[in-house]
C-alpha cells in the first residue's frame, strides 16, 4: 500500500514536500525554509556554470572543477545528515 501511495503522489511531489516543509517549521521560520526549498532546483544550474567558469578563468586546471564539486557535495551530504538527526 505504501508503494502505491508513493506512486500516486509522484505528480504532486512538489506540493506534498512543500506541505511537509510547512509542517516542520514554525510560522516565523517557515518563509525561509520555503524559500530554500523553492530556490534549490534553480540555484544549482545557475551557480554551477558561474563557479566553474571562474575556476577555469583563474588559471586552475580542469581537475579543480571536480575537486570543488567533490568538496561541495561532501559538505551538502554532511549538512543533510546533520539536519536529519535534528529533525528525527
Amino acid at each position: 500500500m505504501w508503494f502505491q501511495r508513493t506512486k500516486q503522489s509522484l505528480p504532486d511531489f512538489f506540493f506534498q514536500i512543500s506541505g511537509v516543509v510547512g509542517d516542520l517549521w514554525d510560522a516565523k521560520t517557515r518563509g525561509k525554509a520555503m524559500l530554500l526549498f523553492a530556490v534549490s532546483p534553480f540555484a544549482g544550474p545557475a551557480i554551477g556554470p558561474v563557479v566553474s567558469g571562474w575556476i577555469s578563468v583563474s588559471g586552475a586546471s580542469w581537475r579543480w572543477i571536480f575537486w570543488v564539486l567533490t568538496m561541495f557535495v561532501s559538505n551538502s551530504f554532511g549538512l543533510r545528515i546533520k539536519s536529519l538527526r535534528f529533525i528525527l
